[in-house]
């Protein structure tokens, strides 16, 4: 319930910061300091985050641990690595600060090794100065933020009796089974969990006697908030945190799943719940350097404060590699926002394991992310969801997101909603609590449970046997439930007693290139050290090996180890050998899993390693939209538009690829390919990248937003590499007209109207089916108002159109601030049925502050809410009409539409069950000009649609003998190409050359002259000793002389020539001469005078109406 609630209004001068340079800004100076220098007032010191450039190498940091067992030897490799690394890396950075301190300009400085990055407090003209200095990544405001994950209202418990749990046990400790891991005696004894929170009441009885001990730290940890000893919890927060952990019972009930374990206090909020990113760190920094074994964090940061995720998954991936793990929230915006950032930082960071289901790529971290479930095993309803992306965030670029699965997170759930806990100021009280908070810390206990059975289990190992036993709540590994709920029971008893182990292992590939490298179809040997870590001598021990991979067949698989005495490490040589597949990827990581037995223990113990492979390994890259050169180059494809799809394919293996060909296609009825979709290229080397490129356009009737998914594949040698990628289609309309009010409303419902509702009109084409509506928006609370009392709902105002069936409500935050709201597959608009322009409405409503309609409270943000409406075409018959630019019907036309192809009928006409809008087609028809990819439209009333194509004419070569018949082997070349047959359909108006040839046979050339009409040309084929004259079919003609100067006579023999018309054409095709003579039933004469005409070659063209006889005349 809500009491008071303080409202401050300041009037405020927005000065910018005339010593920041722009471009120095965008470089590495983030946003949020940006934003920050901008509010600057005199004598400020603002709190920064100085990132370097260099990180130390996470392979090299793994090969130097690799094969180290020892927990603690690990731990301190790691440690003093990254020490020595930091404090080199940041010496120059460290010499200009401490120069600085002198000026006061800089205080505080603290240096972070766990990731390479200095905090200080620092004057504008410092941070300006560090901007220009070389070796920077980023330079951040380390702002104070709200990370708590809230408190979440849940739904009540079932009945304590219906559920059999023990009234002395919270609930949640019986319903994963932890009382029966106290009864083989783990408690959690030994391990320390590094509570990074809002501090701890070490005085709860149920916490007495078990807080970490360290002579120079006197109260179980560090205050990383107020840099002192002060750890106690005045907020509650870490306090019911630690309870899930370790609470024993001594007050009355147990609420530790570990209630052995050993808690550190790291204060790293506030009492209010606020904390920063570098205090953070710190945390996670302390708790590697002073031995925690586990780490629980239960908070976050939201993808929209812009936290530095690289820094956090850092400095999450040197926790891993000193032997550290963490369970850490997923957040509780369940149901509030899409993905990719639904999760919260760090619980967005990768597993130490990765799961099978992972199908996007990446590496792996200490994180464990968990999300919440009630006593039901449902998911909570604040649990926040997956998957996220890391894309976009150097250096990683790894688990990419549409295209791609993304990371696929949580990781495991565990109880969440209503979990009862210690108090934080009475040492004997319990109190209850819900948010993935509490479901964080039983994680982390159950964690404990399994180190106290077997202390040198890895990161990788507890995530592996923590998800592999988890109770399966969903199909598989869900962005809802993970791998399902934690079950203590079940890991523990996956868990194996210290034993035999793996420490180290060697290639031989002797058989192959010998470069001690997995590479395609080579026969391995593999040589491995083993350990014998416990006190005692282990007899006639034998070893197993597997693997999962689909790329290795194992040949031998078993051997022999014989006796290990205590602390004896024995190293075998080549003992395990497998064939490698010719299609391994490069990069690829093989999983191997060692199986140890031995007649002394009834344990079989686990370990596990990994070597990558060393081949080729094509990696699709970001598509690239290039619509500059057809559209209106905006970097998108638009409705109507051609664009050039750029995709780089990369080669991330270590091996040349044979050559390649690249295969694109897609199933979309909204896009066609226009040219090649096949690609033939050279191999590429390691690390070489290609752009293909190809032509696609989207019809101009597709729905604003509609993806078009691109199935992709590379072919190369025996690899054949796939990928789908998603183009978007357009941009859906945004309302721009200016902020929504709300409207104050205590009691919102579906039938309510708010007094001034935003609206959108959506125009779609005129009898379109209406599938679904999307919407996002986002909702600012201010002035006092709070998230948690936003309400609103989108409503279709065009006739057949509706409301949504439910009021969304925002997220439970007591506070200010902006929250984003996506809803996907609305039906409130699938009965409008005339298509045009459709209208929806925002309702936005506020349950506090002040009354009416303004923004003064909430209100949504100008150009933040939009709305897209997905529909599909209804088919229809639709008559489909061939004409040619002659206004004539073409017939025995072939033409294919959407793969289906026809032939047209005597009138030109085929039929096609089509939809209305554009459509492509593919024409072909004798005399007349091919068409690929043409568009033609059906209107939405008309049921006909015309194809207008283009005639073309062409000449038809009549050779005959010396007899007249006809001379069936000549070779004809046309503008010096030899043509198929008789006959070139195609040829454009102008004056062409033609060669006819035959062996034995004078030649005969000439020139004919195009004019939109087909000619048939007559030569005759005559021996070589016989003199050569033009032909008609039915008579002959001469031409002489030639070359002439006055004129020129052509004379007609041996047929009826009425209606001969004789041409003089220029070089030029002009008509310079036309005849027309009378011409008698035998033979006749025309005299052409030539004294007005030019020195130069001409054409003369006699045409008796069907035939057409060219004849070269010189003029002299």
């Amino acid at each position: 319930m809500r009491f008071l609630k303080f409202t401050i209004i300041k009037a405020m001068l927005v000065v910018i910061f005339a010593g920041i340079n722009p471009v120095m800004a965008q470089s590495v100076i983030t946003s949020n300091l940006q934003e920050r220098l901008n509010d600057y007032k005199s004598g400020d010191m603002i709190r920064i985050n100085i990132r370097l450039e260099e990180q130390y190498d996470a392979e090299l940091m793994n090969a130097k641990t690799t094969g180290i067992a020892d927990r603690e030897l690990r731990r301190e490799i790691v440690v003093n690595e990254l020490k020595n690394f930091s404090k080199e890396s940041q010496k120059d950075i460290m010499a200009f600060l401490t120069n600085q301190e002198k000026s006061l300009n800089v205080q505080q400085v603290m240096q972070l090794w766990i990731v390479n990055l200095i905090n200080c407090y620092a004057t504008p003209e410092v941070i300006q100065q560090l901007a220009e200095m070389p070796g920077i990544a980023r330079i951040d405001y380390d702002q104070v933020r709200q990370v708590l994950d809230l408190e979440e209202i849940s739904a009540p418990l079932a009945e304590p009796d219906a559920l059999d749990f023990n009234p002395n046990t919270a609930w949640n400790v019986d319903l994963v089974n932890a009382p029966e891991v106290w009864d083989q005696g783990f408690i959690g004894e030994g391990i320390v969990v590094a509570v990074l929170d809002t501090g701890v009441n070490p005085n709860h009885l149920d916490l007495a006697g078990r807080m970490w001990v360290h002579p120079n730290y006197p109260n179980h940890g560090y205050n990383f908030v107020n840099n002192n000893y002060d750890t106690s919890d005045n907020q509650s927060h870490g306090t019911h945190c630690a309870g899930t952990v370790a609470g024993n019972g001594t007050a009355g009930t147990t609420t530790g799943i570990a209630p052995g374990a050993t808690i550190m206090a790291l204060k790293v909020l506030g009492d209010t719940g606020g904390g920063t990113e570098a205090g953070v760190w710190a945390g996670i920094q302390f708790s590697v350097d002073y031995g925690a074994h586990i780490m629980s964090l239960s908070l976050g940061w939201q993808h929209s404060w812009n936290p530095d995720r690289a820094a956090w998954r850092i400095a999450m991936t040197n926790a891993m590699e000193a032997g550290v793990i963490a369970a850490v929230a997923a957040g509780n915006e369940g149901g509030w926002g899409g993905p990719p950032s639904n999760v919260r930082t760090p619980g967005d960071i990768p597993a130490p394991w990765t799961h099978p289901d992972q199908l996007a790529p990446g590496t792996n971290s200490a994180v464990v992310t968990v999300g919440s479930t009630t006593n039901t095993d449902a998911i909570s309803s604040f649990s926040s969801k997956g998957p996220v992306t890391w894309q976009n965030i150097a250096p990683f670029n790894d688990y990419p997101f549409n295209p791609g699965t993304g990371l696929i997170l949580p990781d495991v759930v565990a109880p969440g909603s209503n979990i009862l806990s210690l108090t934080h100021n009475n040492n004997t009280g319990y109190t209850t609590k819900s948010g993935t908070s509490m479901a964080t810390p039983a994680v982390a206990g159950v964690m404990a449970l399994m180190l106290s059975k077997n202390p040198n289990l890895t990161p990788e190992q507890i995530s592996q046997i923590l998800e592999e036993t988890a109770l399966p709540l969903a199909t598989g590994k869900s962005n809802t439930f993970g791998s399902g709920r934690v079950d203590a029971l079940a890991a523990i008893e996956a868990t194996p007693f210290m034993g035999i182990r793996y420490v180290a292992h060697t290639v031989n590939d002797e058989a192959g290139n010998n470069d001690g490298k997995i590479n395609p179809t080579e026969t391995i040997l593999l040589g491995m050290s083993f350990e014998n870590p416990t006190e005692d001598v282990v007899t006639d021990a034998s070893v197993t090996i597997s693997s999962d991979s689909e790329f290795i067949t194992f040949t031998d698989s078993i051997a022999d180890l014989g006796d290990f005495e205590a602390g004896e490490i024995i190293e075998f040589t080549d003992i395990f050998s497998f064939d490698v597949s010719e299609i391994i990827p490069g990069s690829y990581e093989i999983q191997f899993t060692l199986y140890v037995t031995s007649p002394d223990s009834e344990d079989a113990w686990r370990s596990s390693f990994s070597i990558s492979a060393y081949a080729p390994r094509i990696e699709f890259l970001e598509m690239i939209v290039d619509d500059s050169e057809f559209g209106n180059d905006n970097g998108r494809l638009d409705p109507g538009e051609t664009a050039y799809i750029i995709i780089p394919i990369k080669n991330t293996g270590q091996q040349i690829t044979e050559d390649i060909v690249f295969n694109v296609e897609s199933n979309s009825p909204w896009i066609t390919f226009g040219g090649d979709t096949e690609f033939e290229l050279s191999g590429l080397e390691p690390e070489e990248t290609f752009n293909v490129s190809f032509q696609v356009t989207a019809l101009a009737q597709t729905p604003l937003e509609n993806i078009a998914v691109l199935d992709m594949s590379v072919n190369s040698g025996p690899y054949v590499f796939e990928e789908t990628m998603d183009l978007v289609i357009g941009l859906a309309p945004v309302y721009s007209d200016g902020d929504i009010p709300s409207t104050y409303n205590t009691n919102v419902t579906t039938g309510s109207s708010a007094l001034n509702p935003g609206v959108l009109t959506v125009n779609i084409p005129e009898g379109a089916i209406i599938n679904s509506v999307d919407v996002e928006y986002k909702i600012t609370s201010q002035g006092g108002g709070w998230m948690s009392e936003q309400r609103s709902f989108l409503r279709c105002v065009t006739e057949g159109g509706t409301t949504e069936s439910s009021v969304a409500q925002g997220p439970s935050q007591n506070s200010g601030g902006t929250h984003e709201y996506n809803r996907t597959g609305l039906t409130i608009a699938n009965g409008v049925e005339t298509g045009g322009d459709i209208e929806f409405e925002l309702h936005v409503f506020r349950t506090w502050g002040g009354s009416g309609s303004n923004t003064q409270y909430a209100y949504v943000p100008n150009s933040t809410w939009k709305v897209i409406v997905h529909y599909e075409l209804a088919e229809r018959d639709v008559t489909l009409r061939v004409i040619n630019q002659l206004d004539e019907v073409v017939e025995g036309a072939i033409i294919e539409v959407n793969e289906e192809t026809k032939e047209t009928d005597e009138q030109g006409e085929v039929e096609f069950f089509l939809t209305a809008g554009s459509h492509f087609y593919n024409f072909s028809a004798y005399k007349h000009k091919p068409v690929v990819d043409g568009i033609f439209v059906v209107h939405d009333l008309n049921a006909v649609a015309e194809v207008l194509v283009e005639r073309v004419f062409g000449v038809m070569f009549n050779v005959v003998d010396a007899d007249g018949e006809p001379f069936e082997n000549a070779v004809i070349k046309v503008n010096g190409e030899v043509i198929d047959g008789i006959e070139v359909e195609h040829l454009p108006n102008g004056i062409h050359s033609y060669e006819i040839s035959a062996e034995g046979y004078q030649s005969v050339s000439g020139s004919v002259f195009m004019n939109s009409k087909d000619i048939v040309l007559t030569e005759t084929m005559l021996p070589l000793d016989v003199t050569s004259v033009e032909q008609f079919t039915q008579g002959t003609i001469n031409v002489y002389p030639n070359p002439a100067q006055n004129h020129v006579t052509v004379r007609f023999e041996d047929g009826n020539f009425s209606n001969t018309s004789i041409s003089l054409f220029n070089h030029l095709g002009q008509a310079i001469r036309q005849i027309s003579p009378e011409v008698s039933d035998n033979q006749s004469q025309v005299e052409i005078d030539l004294n007005e005409v030019k020195a130069g070659i001409y054409l003369i063209q006699i045409d008796n109406g069907t035939e057409i006889i060219n004849k070269k005349l010189i003029v002299q």
